[in-house]
């Protein structure tokens, strides 16, 4: 299942891949989508897929975000929804997320940049979660683990290994060009 933003006009389509023998992709119109976007986090949960910030256009429009709103795409009544959430994490683009055994989205670093120098742009080195099974009264969580947590960074990759372990690898700080070598700013190691 992948959703793919085409354009960024706020045109948000729905692709669906069978990968079984046909391998057959087939569009999803909806309505109500919420506006087209990248560097976004995606993840699917009880046959919803959620999605939390990005950014769209130049960064400088007044619809461009960053944003922090949580979307979710219910394939069963291929419908979005935008969810209430309390406590909503900072706007954000280039974070990455997953979803744990207990329906929890993790997410993990990022950068703001909206209409800001890029001196002053801001890497997050938070981590924050959100129940998605809850019913009601969804909200945010900030989270703090013991020991020395990763460089902020932006643009890096992350996978849950099923036994309640997140793993995050590379990504890049604001300002840099390209991956850094040094183990201290964004590593090529796993974390």
């Amino acid at each position: 299942m992948v959703l793919k933003a085409k354009g960024l006009r706020g045109l948000l389509l729905a692709w669906n891949l069978f990968v079984g023998q046909a391998k057959l992709w087939d569009k999803i119109e909806t309505e109500s989508a919420p506006p087209g976007r990248f560097l976004h986090s995606m993840v699917l949960h009880a046959r919803r897929i959620w999605i939390f910030g990005g950014a769209a256009g130049s960064g400088k429009g007044p619809n461009d975000g960053p944003f922090n709103d949580l979307q979710c795409f219910d394939m069963a009544s291929e419908k979005w929804i935008q969810v209430a959430a309390e406590q909503t994490p900072a706007e954000r683009a280039g974070h990455v997320a997953i979803v744990d055994g207990f329906g929890r989205m993790w997410i993990h670093g990022g950068t703001h940049s909206k209409n800001v120098p890029p001196a002053d742009q801001l890497d997050f080195i938070e981590l924050d979660a959100i129940d998605l099974s809850a019913k009601t009264g969804r909200s945010w969580t900030p989270v703090q683990p013991a020991g020395t947590p990763p460089a902020a960074r932006t643009m890096h990759s992350a996978v849950t290994d099923g036994f309640g372990g997140m793993w995050i690898f590379g990504g890049m700080r604001v300002g840099q060009t390209g991956p850094s070598s040094d183990p201290d700013e964004c590593p090529g190691t796993i974390l």
